[in-house]
């Protein structure tokens, strides 16, 4: 597995002998294993000063990415110093990730540092590849005279799910599991019982052998128990569930006055200052669309007859749309 790393951005590499104290050791991925430490202690006092069989990495400011263990076991051998990888052209951003790769292909990160690795540094780092692919493929469509430059060269690009299995070896169903029970866990709107249950589970996520599906299965039950007692507690899922449907309402309407407002105008000259940014007006368009679907989706989903009332829903929907794009045209001067 390999960081997903811009081709500009490799660091070269030498090898140098680094006097201890001279090596900086910040906030590490992991803590230090004593029995790990005294077992290379061990070996560093039978093989003698300055004979180990794997060096330390570290950047040019002498900063640790690779080797704690082993800088605290030279030190309990009595070392003064340590054979070191110095990776030159290193920023501080790519500190952490190339300390999750060296964890990575010893393949001794546990399922939660698998997720929180994903999530904190993986996945922010490929979405930002991505957009920049995107924005720089619509410059070279406009320059070209095409409407979607971004088209093929983002068909070209990984997904997020090859992603997420290519640098982490996870699929993207399994990382969504992993964070929703980190989730249950850590929030303070969920009951005591039920974030008791998901802090159990992972610790269990910490062993070998443990299994994802399991334990979030677990994590659900016991979530929908508590939906079934009908606890009325202000931090119940159920109090949750309507504290969402009230802020997504609030959002939406929100959105809705704005665009019928002076953002409607906004995104229209900012359209007609720089004609590639379309691609954003359509994918804004597209995200609408779809959320509007599971919005309907879920309506109908309550009528005892789900499919009569999609037809009669989206009749509807497709009215008030008619009617709202026709309304807006005139106000815009566009329809006479």
């Amino acid at each position: 597995m390999t960081a997903p790393l811009d081709g500009d951005q490799v660091p070269r590499s030498r090898w140098q002998w680094v006097a201890l104290q001279d090596i900086v050791i910040g906030t590490r991925q992991r803590g230090v294993s004593p029995g790990h430490v005294a077992r290379l202690q061990a070996s560093y006092e039978r093989l003698g000063v300055g004979v180990q069989l794997q060096p330390v990495v570290l950047d040019e400011q002498l900063h640790l990415i690779d080797g704690a263990h082993r800088v605290e076991a030279a030190k309990g051998a009595g070392w003064q110093g340590i054979g070191a990888i110095v990776l030159v052209g290193v920023d501080p951003s790519q500190r952490t990730l190339l300390e999750i790769e060296a964890n990575l292909v010893r393949k001794s990160l546990t399922l939660r540092e698998r997720e929180a690795a994903w999530s904190d540094h993986y996945e922010p780092l490929f979405r930002a590849q991505a957009d920049r692919r995107k924005r720089a493929a619509l410059r070279r469509g406009v320059e070209e005279g095409r409407g979607h430059g971004a088209n093929s060269e983002e068909s070209r690009a990984p997904t997020l799910a090859q992603a997420a299995k290519h640098t982490i070896g996870l699929s993207i169903d399994t990382l969504k599991k992993i964070a929703e029970i980190r989730d249950f866990a850590t929030s303070a709107q969920h009951p005591d019982a039920l974030r008791e249950t998901a802090a159990k589970a992972l610790e269990r996520l910490d062993q070998p052998g443990a299994s994802v599906s399991a334990l979030h299965q677990q994590v659900r039950s016991a979530r929908d128990r508590l939906c079934e007692s009908g606890e009325r507690d202000d931090r119940s899922p159920t109090a949750a569930c309507i504290r969402a449907l009230e802020r997504t309402v609030g959002e939406v309407t929100h959105l809705a006055t704005r665009l019928d407002g002076t953002l409607a105008v906004t995104l229209s000259r900012a359209i007609k200052a720089e004609p590639g940014q379309a691609e954003h007006l359509r994918a804004l368009r597209v995200a609408l669309a779809r959320s509007l679907a599971i919005v309907v989706a879920v309506e109908c989903g309550f009528d005892a007859h789900p499919v009569a009332a999609l037809r009669s829903l989206g009749h509807e929907v497709g009215q008030l749309l008619s009617s709202t794009s026709v309304q807006q045209l005139r106000k815009q001067g566009d329809l006479v």
